[in-house]
């Protein structure tokens, strides 16, 4: 008989081809005695191949598990800037509060916690900006936030004081405290008591954390110099936004704009 021993690197086709041929050139007698041989080596082989397949699927798994997030961790983290930037630019609460400090758009608003064209802009337009656009477009736009308050609102400095401390502390925190404002506007608009439209959603421990930091000379200052920069780049009322855009154009428009108008806009410029 030319039998050859079977090649440890040849495949599976190969073994059974040889096998095979093992088995035809094998007496009669001895078959059986060989057969038993072969089935145990068989199965040795296939339960070994099993085996290794199996160490192989929970390895995987356990990569899979650890170096993955599901979707409800992903739902839970927060999006977009945990910290507002603080940029170099020529005033102090230049904060960039959504997008990439470096993105080529750059989108400036000019705002009025106690103007009530400054409050529909807010939810018409800026709320939608920041969930939707900004989000899909985070390389692309930037958006930076001034606190200009006139002096014809009593409460109004207060109110960007309290605004301007929160977003020192957290991107989270200044969107809570602005959302509080300008919902509740029409109630803290009158008497000023804006700590117990605060305390709403709030803890104690929290606010007076903020009213600590607002009544610190810094952010006054920083407010008057938003007050001074607003005059030279001729911002007259609120709200008004000025897109700069990757070229280096500038758009400036006053009063309230929409958001589909606005995303049409910023769409072009992004092309």
């Amino acid at each position: 008989m030319d039998l050859h021993p079977p090649d440890s690197r040849s495949s599976y086709g190969e073994r059974a081809s040889l096998l095979a041929y093992t088995w035809n050139n094998i007496p009669a007698k001895g078959r059986r005695r060989k057969k038993r041989t072969d089935i145990k080596a068989t199965m040795s082989g296939v339960l070994k191949s099993h085996l290794f397949m199996l160490c192989i699927a929970t390895l995987f798994t356990a990569c899979i598990s650890v170096g993955c997030k599901s979707k409800q961790d992903v739902d839970r983290e927060p999006r977009g800037l945990s910290v507002i930037q603080h940029t170099d630019g020529d005033s102090l609460t230049e904060m960039c509060i959504a997008g990439k400090s470096g993105a080529p758009i750059k989108i400036e608003i000019f705002s009025d916690y106690q103007c009530i064209q400054c409050r529909s802009f807010y939810f018409e337009t800026l709320k939608p900006l920041l969930k939707e656009y900004i989000a899909s477009n985070m390389g692309k736009c930037r958006i930076v936030y001034h606190d200009i308050p006139s002096e014809k609102h009593l409460y109004g400095r207060k109110a960007a004081r309290l605004a301007l401390a929160a977003g020192r502390i957290s991107r989270e925190l200044w969107l809570q405290v602005t959302d509080l404002l300008y919902k509740e506007q029409d109630q803290w608009s009158q008497q000023g008591d804006i700590r117990a439209i605060l305390a709403r959603s709030i803890d104690t421990q929290r606010i007076s954390e903020l009213e600590k930091l607002a009544a610190d000379a810094q952010i006054d200052l920083a407010i008057q110099q938003e007050i001074v920069k607003a005059r030279s780049r001729k911002v007259i009322s609120t709200p008004t936004i000025i897109i700069h855009s990757k070229i280096g154009q500038e758009h400036q428009v006053a009063g309230r704009l929409g958001y589909d108008i606005l995303k049409e806009f910023l769409d072009g410029l992004s092309r």
